[in-house]
């Protein structure tokens, strides 16, 4: 195992646990790798996942599904807050 990989693997065990209540959403974008045949997500402070393949795609697309109704959800709050300084 090339040792980027052992390291990115290292990470992985020492991640946060998942269900860890997260005070603010992060606006740091994560990083992505493909090592062994995983996709590794290494994000910020400290949060790593490892995927499957499949895993992955399947992620990608509710992330993205996530982030375009997330992003409609602030023009919509924008608007409202628009309306009523007028």
């Amino acid at each position: 195992m090339p040792r980027d990989a052992a390291r990115q693997r290292e990470r992985l065990r020492e991640a946060p646990v998942l269900g860890a209540m997260i005070s603010k959403p992060f606006d740091t974008p994560s990083k992505v790798s493909a090592q062994e045949g995983e996709v590794l997500v290494d994000g910020p402070n400290g949060f790593a996942l490892s995927f499957t393949p499949e895993a992955a795609e399947e992620t990608s697309d509710r992330l993205l599904f996530g982030a375009a109704e997330a992003k409609g959800q602030q023009l919509q709050e924008a608007q409202r807050a628009g309306k009523k300084r007028r």
